[in-house]
């Protein structure tokens, strides 16, 4: 029998969180367009985090300075003559990559990536931005938070699939797997809208375990982890415990990676996986 208990840590609602309030940032004509690509970013709900991509890792850091500092570098980023640019490609994409990330007054994120004079917004649209964005992340005050994967970057999603499906070239491999001893995960069945497995503890002692987990993709031969859709999402920390000689099976969506490329992939939980295709 599976039982629930709330853990200690607590990360936030699986849930999406796209921009809704005027959406501003998403909907201009073609040609010369006034640069509202900020949308409805605000000094006021939110520390900025920006981030740097050389091609290996992407390293972040965050600005917690005063409110007045954070709306000068909105009013720097919406000063800049913005050009829609329908033409553009993933072949567009050079090194590096900048992304920035902020909340918005009605409590979403805002989140945009630039490479090689472009500007990404999170519905994949692309305009031209002319900016000395190395020059810009030097002189920010911000604190470094480390490295992360590129999946993890402000619109990844839209810098590694278009309508050809995933390219690699930014793709981070997944890390190695060190599934649980005496743990046996089996794929029962999939959708282009969910995978369902089993969980078998073959143990002599019960397992606690989480609801977390993230897709790869198998692309020339070497799995690969996916960014999700744009979004703010998250897994409640709930921990559930199968007894020794227990199976239960679990269905996962696959809603928060949007809609699938045709291939193979993986869903991993706990070091474990199932694969699965898509057609």
């Amino acid at each position: 029998m599976k039982k629930n208990i709330l853990l200690g840590t607590v990360l936030p609602l699986l849930l999406v969180l796209f921009p809704s309030c005027a959406e501003t940032f998403a909907n201009y004509e073609e040609g010369i367009a006034p640069n509202e690509l900020m949308g409805d970013a605000s000094a006021e709900y939110s520390a900025f985090m920006f981030y740097t991509f050389d091609g290996e890792t992407a390293q972040q850091q965050i600005v917690f300075q005063s409110t007045a500092y954070r709306q000068g570098i909105i009013d720097e980023l919406s000063s800049v003559p913005v050009t829609r640019a329908t033409e553009w490609t993933l072949d567009d994409i050079t090194l590096p990559i900048y992304g920035i990330e902020m909340g918005t007054t009605c409590g979403h994120g805002m989140r945009a990536a630039w490479s090689n004079g472009f500007w990404i917004t999170q519905t994949g649209d692309a305009y031209r931005f002319d900016f000395d964005f190395e020059a810009f992340t030097e002189r920010i005050q911000g604190e470094q938070q480390g490295a992360t994967i590129f999946a993890w970057f402000p619109n990844a999603i839209n810098l590694t699939r278009d309508e050809n499906g995933w390219r690699n070239t930014l793709l981070t491999p997944a890390a190695e797997l060190n599934p649980p001893d005496g743990i046996e995960m089996t794929f029962v069945s999939n959708t282009n809208e969910n995978v369902t497995y089993t969980l078998t503890n073959n143990n002599d002692f019960t397992w606690t375990y989480g609801i977390h987990f993230r897709v790869d993709a198998l692309l020339n031969c070497v799995w690969y982890t996916i960014p999700t859709m744009p979004g703010n999402w998250g897994f409640i920390d709930l921990g559930f415990h199968l007894e020794a000689g227990q199976t239960e099976t679990s269905t996962r969506s696959l809603y928060m990676y949007g809609e699938l490329p045709p291939g193979t992939y993986r869903l991993v939980t706990h070091d474990m996986y199932a694969v699965f295709e898509i057609e």
